[in-house]
């Protein structure tokens, strides 16, 4: 993925593997890969994620949550 200008913003919502129904109270998060950039936040009322990234700086996207282990890394950039 290639991104233009100064911020992305990611919208996401974290569900469960076998429910299919938003997992409240999770935290998303990412680390820059080849910057000193990084930021977490919680989700809204409905369940979406609002992560502002840096698009400049190539990063992986962490999700977790209490009672889930092994959630997917992504690596976006």
């Amino acid at each position: 993925m290639q991104l233009h200008g100064k911020e992305a913003m990611i919208v996401a919502t974290i569900t469960g593997k076998n429910t299919g129904k938003p997992l409240h109270g999770a935290n998303l998060g990412y680390m820059g890969i080849d910057c000193e950039d990084g930021g977490q936040v919680q989700g809204d009322v409905e369940g979406r994620y609002f992560l502002v990234i840096l698009t400049n700086c190539d990063v992986v996207v962490i999700a977790r949550t209490k009672g889930y282990r092994g959630l997917g890394v992504h690596e976006l950039g």
